[in-house]
């Protein structure tokens, strides 16, 4: 054999056994995203379907507290009226039924656990028992919540003790249609899925609803004798879905429904594999070009060398134009962006030379993150997080990020950063934190936000204000003028709130009924204070006529104000308690106030 034949077959081996390697670290990676990716969705599922629960228990919550607790109808469930009773809960019944659809029973229930009154059947035995969920709240005087199977349907109720004073009366049971899940997942967060009950008579489930598009997803998972929590199933169609399965449990802890959200991940794990493709073609292509030059001489090895990084150049700019890298140095400054970074960030890749990464952040965003990352890439060498950035023209956009630390002579010279545009992803889940009514944030993102803000401002300095408003004797308002204009006086409300913040780091939240929060930034405790009484004037100032408001005619807010400068912050909790007393002194005094300390 010829040394150059030797050589030839020396190089082809090198290069395949080169190419093996890239394509076998690149699959590891793409099949470590691909699991990322679902992990996340199942995350985001999970909490779209928490949030879901959350909201009803809330719809009940108020239902009985606008619409049974008036001394009237107690006086109603106390002398056992059932006729009187049913007369009354029956326009209610009917209102509600027409808010929401899914509102499928309405019973209540004396303190002896026998039923008093079914909506749905006026002249029931009066002798028919109370559920164990009812008995519960018979012995804890204590709301309750669970699933009960009925017949073919399963309901989701909530079960409300009633008071008259210090005197238990009973216990108002309601239930509402457990589809519903699957009707808000797919309204509020584009999440289809099916549900199969399990059936009295035996051990096996059956379709009950679905709301998917394709029924050959929903027969793959059917015809299934055991489910996992996540898992891929792929249709004869070729088109791959990633299932999420919840199972409902009753009262006694009895598996009697079985939830199955689908996630079409055919266009996702097909972009992967597509990529892989063109990574392997690529690698071939280079095998077949070093084979030419080694075996045509030096001429013409020359032309084709050129012609190798002619497509390697194209490759290149393949990658620069569709994935997002940004280089930066050992202290931070920006050093290298792609094409694509600079398209999605809105700055000349010129421009972005000499930033910092903290430069592009929204204005929202703590510095908690930035300092985790840096000591991750001090420590490990590596990070994964997500960085929520703001564009040149100030919008918002979110990124899924991979940071690196390059070594060169076991020192760190620069840091790489391969990021993917989550944008869609994120404005979906920023849903569950917006009040429907009001568009105001609702008290999960409150609950999120509130301990962020007060840290941040604990250790980097500046004044916390904290707001805790009630609109005065809103229940009147309710009684007198009906749901319909109270959510409309809601809602003027709230737009008055909006437009007094000045800052986007300024924070307007519902936290429930006609109880709001404001928490924003001010330079010092009595510009804080001050915002507040302007606050309280602008309210009174819409003239939104009350009639039940004695003393001013007009509905009013009463005010909990807390201010506290960087040196004055215990924790969030003492923030919220004093507010919280202070809101009560304030109606306490005559309502129409604001309060900020207790003398």
């Amino acid at each position: 054999m010829s040394g150059k034949n030797k050589t030839l077959i020396f190089v082809i081996s090198v290069l395949i056994l080169f190419s093996v390697a890239i394509l076998a670290v690149l699959k590891i990676q793409q099949d470590k995203e691909i699991d990322i990716f679902k992990e996340k969705s199942f995350k985001n599922i999970q909490k779209s379907y928490e949030n879901t629960k959350k909201k009803y228990e809330t719809y009940y919550i108020n239902i009985v507290d606008n619409y049974f607790s008036t001394s009237t109808i107690k006086e109603m469930i106390r002398n056992q009226d059932k006729e009187e009773l049913y007369r009354y809960a029956i326009k209610t019944y009917a209102i509600l039924q027409k808010q929401n659809t899914n509102l499928s029973s309405m019973k209540f229930y004396s303190p002896d656990n026998n039923l008093l009154l079914d909506m749905d059947n006026k002249d029931l035995d009066n002798a028919k028992k109370g559920s164990l969920l009812v008995q519960k709240v018979h012995k804890l005087h204590k709301q309750t919540f669970g699933a009960e199977q009925d017949k073919d349907l399963v309901l989701y109720k909530s079960i409300q003790p009633v008071f008259y004073g210090e005197e238990y009366l009973g216990a108002i049971e309601l239930g509402i249609n457990i589809d519903y899940i699957l009707e808000d997942m797919r309204s509020f967060a584009n999440i289809t899925g099916a549900m199969f009950i399990m059936k009295k008579d035996s051990q096996s489930f059956e379709l009950r609803y679905k709301n998917v598009d394709s029924m050959a997803i929903v027969d793959k998972v059917s015809k299934k004798s055991e489910y996992k929590e996540l898992e891929n199933i792929q249709t004869r169609k070729g088109l791959i879905y990633t299932v999420y399965t919840f199972n409902i449990e009753d009262y006694r802890g009895i598996n009697i429904a079985r939830l199955h959200f689908f996630n079409n991940v055919t266009k996702e794990i097909n972009s992967f594999e597509e990529n892989l493709n063109q990574i392997a073609m690529f690698l071939i292509a280079m095998t077949l070009i070093s084979v030419i030059i080694i075996n045509s001489g030096v001429s013409r090895s020359l032309k084709d060398l050129q012609s190798s990084f002619d497509n390697l150049a194209d490759y290149t700019d393949m990658i620069d134009n569709n994935i997002m890298i940004v280089d930066t140095s050992v202290d931070g400054l920006i050093t290298g962006v792609s094409k694509r970074f600079s398209m999605i960030s809105g700055y000349s890749q010129d421009e972005l030379i000499g930033k910092t990464l903290d430069d592009l952040k929204s204005e929202t965003e703590g510095e908690e993150l930035y300092i985790e990352m840096g000591k991750a890439l001090e420590k490990d060498k590596s990070w994964d997080g997500e960085f929520k950035n703001h564009t040149k023209d100030n919008k918002p956009y979110w990124l899924s990020v991979s940071a690196s630390a390059k070594m060169k002579d076991n020192k760190v010279f620069c840091y790489n950063y391969i990021m993917h545009n989550i944008t869609a992803q994120k404005q979906k889940e920023e849903m569950v934190y917006i009040d429907e009514l009001t568009n105001t944030y609702n008290r999960k993102y409150f609950n999120d936000i509130f301990p962020r803000m007060v840290h941040n401002i604990k250790r980097n300095g500046g004044c916390v204000n904290f707001i805790i408003l009630d609109v005065d004797d809103f229940k009147k308002y309710n009684e007198v003028y009906g749901i319909e204009e109270a959510d409309k006086a809601l809602v003027r409300i709230s737009e008055k709130l909006k437009d007094s913040l000045r800052r986007p780091d300024d924070y307007c939240f519902r936290l429930g009924g006609g109880e709001f929060a404001l928490l924003y930034r001010s330079k010092s405790e009595d510009e804080g204070y001050l915002y507040a009484q302007v606050l309280k004037k602008n309210i009174e100032m819409l003239g939104i006529k009350h009639e039940g408001n004695r003393k001013y005619k007009v509905l009013t807010v009463s005010l909990g104000v807390v201010s506290r400068e960087k040196d004055r912050i215990n924790d969030e909790q003492e923030i919220y308690t004093l507010a919280y007393e202070y809101l009560q002194r304030a109606k306490s005094d005559g309502r129409n106030k604001v309060i900020r300390a207790l003398i």
